[in-house]
């Protein structure tokens, strides 16, 4: 079956975040990390033959949710996971911040590495925590962990806990097994546990590559590894979304569920019904979703290419890309490109780095076609104004 990512969806005056943040406006918003597409076909049957029931009332993810997940992951990855294994949740934010409760004492250290998903830069100081933010490095516009760096931080007493973005929110990079096996070296050297989201698991635009997990990258760290995972970002569920984290080591497992109660609710019953229809009817979809995102990530790439003075490193994964704007010397970039272009992107501050911006690409090829248009006029004119 043909999918149809080209006709315009329009999301206006429907309660969007992403759309109605601009409402009465022609900006078009290009930033959280929300498609604009329709959902997956088999995921709206699913959820309208779910609907036929008068009732939804609390739910667990029942036997045939579980083995969708778990076939997932060994058809996707080699991942043999046991159902013990899972902890359900109603997103990944709500795991990241359990987890960031869930190991060490007050005053302990959380390391991370900016630019990242912004969640992670806010989590540790309301759990008590102090956050030990080790940069990635950027050389010849690639992305990479400084892994001197983080074996220093590492090896303060006060250390517990690192997070990980795999594949990378906002840098976009796919990392490699070599890569993860070098961070969960530094783990295990000095005693940490170690969160990884892996929420863009499915998302990978490099045609020629694969997404490995980190657990499956670094079998022997399990022991001290959780796994945080949804088909949220990959199957278009945004605000339906249900995650689970993956945590093998009983103890760890145990102390996550402590933090837990009564602080995160279940996931919903439709979230349920959505994961299991993405996991089991939407290959297809997902295949051809992904030819459409690797053909905008090429627009985007050859619009930002030939404009001077400005970088966006290849998007090897996510639909997320990471633009380095430091050239246009704006003092507040977001209102800029409001006003100038007519587009509504993410800030690069609170991601770490306020010399970038972060555009989503999830978008009609019409649409993002008038977006760059907007954007390529606008820079234009920046830059020769600054000439």
């Amino acid at each position: 079956m043909q999918y149809d990512f080209d006709t315009v969806l329009d999301r206006k005056n429907t309660d969007s975040i992403k759309w109605d943040k601009y409402a009465g406006t022609d900006i078009i918003p290009l930033w959280v990390a929300d498609m604009d597409f329709p959902m997956p076909p088999p995921v709206h049957h699913a959820l309208m033959e779910r609907m036929q029931h008068p009732a939804l009332g609390y739910t667990i993810a029942g036997d045939s949710v579980v083995e969708a997940t778990l076939e997932h992951l060994k058809q996707s990855y080699g991942w043999t996971v046991d159902p013990e294994w899972l902890v359900w949740l109603p997103g990944v934010v709500s795991g990241l911040s359990n987890a960031c409760r869930a190991w060490g004492e007050a005053g302990d250290h959380m390391i991370t590495s900016s630019p990242i998903y912004y969640h992670f830069l806010g989590i540790a100081e309301p759990a008590g925590r102090e956050l030990v933010d080790v940069p990635l490095r950027e050389k010849d516009n690639h992305w990479s962990f400084d892994i001197p760096a983080l074996e220093k931080a590492a090896a303060n007493p006060r250390a517990k806990l690192l997070m990980l973005c795999s594949p990378h929110n906002p840098v976009g990079r796919l990392f490699d097994a070599e890569e993860l096996q070098a961070v969960m070296a530094i783990a295990r050297q000095y005693d940490l546990v170690v969160v990884s989201d892996e929420i863009h698991d499915g998302i990978v635009l490099d045609e020629e590559r694969a997404f490995i997990p980190t657990a499956v990258a670094c079998p022997e760290d399990t022991d001290r590894l959780v796994t945080l995972m949804s088909p949220s970002k990959m199957y278009n569920l945004a605000g339906n979304n249900c995650s689970y984290a993956i945590i093998s080591d009983p103890t760890l497992r145990a102390q996550f569920n402590y933090h837990a109660k009564g602080a995160i609710p279940p996931a919903t019953p439709l979230s349920y019904v959505a994961l299991e229809a993405s996991y089991r009817h939407c290959d297809e979809w997902r295949d051809q979703l992904l030819e459409y995102l690797r053909g905008n990530r090429d627009l985007l790439q050859t619009s930002v290419d030939k404009l001077d003075g400005l970088r966006m490193p290849r998007l090897e994964a996510t639909y997320l890309a990471w633009i380095d704007i430091s050239n246009l010397r704006l003092n507040d970039a977001p209102t800029w490109f409001e006003q100038h272009a007519r587009l509504g992107f993410s800030p690069g501050e609170p991601f770490g780095d306020a010399n970038y911006i972060r555009i989503n690409l999830a978008c009609s090829r019409t649409t993002l076609r008038e977006a760059l248009n907007r954007f390529e006029q606008a820079v234009q004119a920046r830059l020769q104004e600054l000439a």
